[in-house]
């Protein structure tokens, strides 16, 4: 969306060249849409492959659909084809199957108007000319990318790491208590007792959002995602259709 954008607001033009920084899904899909349009793009990641996050989860199921429901588009047999297409292909799978579809359809599109620099990151950013500036010259920390010069910068490093240990700060000490996995990690959710040697163990999940509900969903019920789970319940439809009507009706509203 930021690409079409400065694209129809006259931002940038199809003679500008364009850096993207992250190699992940929105990087990809930001760097893919730039090249599209027929932009000289370049993108960069300080990882040694793209997606990684992703690649390196063997137990996360990742659905778009999957906080959806009881929408009528979160229905069996659905793809993500509701909102603003993306050049990634988009379905419900294990988190590192759908990395590795995302690699190829990536590295299928890289060209001379789209490049790629791994292990590489953005050490300064220039304002020349203006105000407003007319180029952006960037300086990197790579084996293969010298200075140069851009009209448009996205970031999409993502947000940061994630807090994933307990001190206890009773005492002063900051002492570590205990440390989980971050969300984007394998984990022992899905196993009988989460993993634990305890037959009936206590598990806390610090955090409501998204990926709390999800693991939530999973260390209860041992299924992959809210649609198995609704699935399995065997929901009477005119329930169903009750309950889509009043999600519709609440998106109205």
């Amino acid at each position: 969306m930021v690409v079409t954008r400065a694209l129809e607001q006259g931002e940038i033009t199809r003679d500008d060249k364009v850096l993207v920084v992250g190699a992940g899904a929105a990087g990809a899909v930001a760097a893919m849409t730039c090249a599209s349009c027929g932009l000289d793009t370049v993108i960069i990641d300080r990882k040694s492959q793209p997606f990684l996050r992703q690649a390196g989860c063997a137990t996360r199921w990742i659905d778009p659909m999957q906080y959806d429901w009881p929408a009528d588009q979160w229905s069996p047999g659905r793809t993500f084809s509701l909102y603003s297409l993306v050049p990634l292909p988009w379905d419900a799978d294990l988190s590192f199957r759908i990395a590795a579809r995302w690699r190829r359809a990536f590295f299928g599109v890289l060209s001379s108007r789209l490049r790629f620099y791994l292990r590489t990151h953005v050490t300064a950013i220039v304002p020349v000319g203006g105000p407003p500036p007319s180029e952006l010259k960037v300086h990197f920390q790579s084996p293969n990318l010298t200075t140069s010069k851009f009209q448009l910068v996205i970031r999409a490093a993502g947000f940061g790491e994630e807090i994933c240990s307990i001190r206890d700060e009773r005492h002063g000490t900051g002492t570590v208590q205990h440390t989980g996995p971050v969300f984007w990690s394998s984990d022992s959710l899905e196993k009988k007792s989460c993993g634990s040697s305890v037959s009936n163990p206590k598990v806390v999940i610090l955090g409501a959002g998204d990926g709390g509900v999800q693991d939530l969903l999973r260390a209860l019920t041992k299924r992959r995602s809210a649609r198995a789970i609704v699935d399995s319940l065997r929901i009477d439809p005119s329930v169903m259709n009750d309950l889509r009507n009043a999600e519709e009706r609440a998106h109205r509203h």
